[in-house]
């Protein structure tokens, strides 16, 4: 990391760190769309998701986690339903395709690649933006 101390302006620039802004709901979404297998959770109603647990899977013989303790649970701060949902296994698409695409031709892999670059940060910024009002306006109520 690296840290900038101005003395003169009482200023402190921080860098190259893992620190997150404080916007409900990021580290929820984050952890959603990165991680490889989410089992989610459905409130009492089975009107919206809850919540989910986030690993690695498990092993299909044992039928225990790969790595359990290196599981998280994780509690959604928001509405999230089936439509949240798709938006983020969207998101999931165009970074897999971006990180994995196996396309033919040089030129067009890159032309695509750039195209689900776009499109995945696009959304992620969309999904925020629509947590973020969500947020805003549950604490207006």
């Amino acid at each position: 990391s690296r840290i900038i101390i101005y003395f003169r302006s009482n200023k402190i620039i921080i860098g190259e760190t893992t620190i997150f802004p404080c916007i409900t709901g990021l580290l929820e979404l984050l952890t959603i769309l990165f991680t490889p297998v989410a089992i989610m959770r459905r409130d009492i109603y089975g009107a919206r998701y809850s919540g989910a647990i986030c690993g690695l899977g498990y092993d299909l013989d044992s039928k225990n986690g790969l790595l359990p303790t290196n599981d998280i649970e994780i509690v959604f701060p928001f509405v999230f339903d089936n439509s949240d949902l798709e938006t983020v296994n969207v998101i999931r698409a165009y970074i897999s395709n971006t990180l994995g695409g196996n396309l033919d031709s040089t030129s067009t892999s890159q032309r695509y690649i750039n195209l689900w670059q776009e499109a995945a940060v696009n959304k992620i910024i969309e999904y925020l933006l629509n947590i973020i009002f969500q947020d805003i306006l549950i604490s207006l109520v």
